[in-house]
């Protein structure tokens, strides 16, 4: 099993980046879009918009990373 961020994965899993910036969520690339649609996991930080990481099905586990000014940061190692 894999290990990243506290997420198991099964081996021969597949894992996609995308990135997307706190920007109209229509501009955000079709195939990431579609990418989002498949996803069983999304990774988001504090500048993903809420209408971005709504495009995962609705049982996707979502995790919230990331620093913010005044408060913890995630170790990513």
């Amino acid at each position: 099993m894999g290990h990243a961020l506290g997420l198991f994965f099964p081996p021969g899993g597949v894992c996609r980046v995308g990135g997307a910036g706190p920007g109209d969520p229509l501009l955000l690339a079709r195939r990431a879009a579609g990418m989002l649609g498949e996803a069983d996991v999304v990774v988001a930080d504090r500048r993903s918009s809420d209408a971005v990481v709504a495009l995962a099905p609705p049982g996707a586990e979502r995790c919230y990373v990331g620093r913010t000014p005044e408060g913890p940061a995630w170790s990513l190692y």
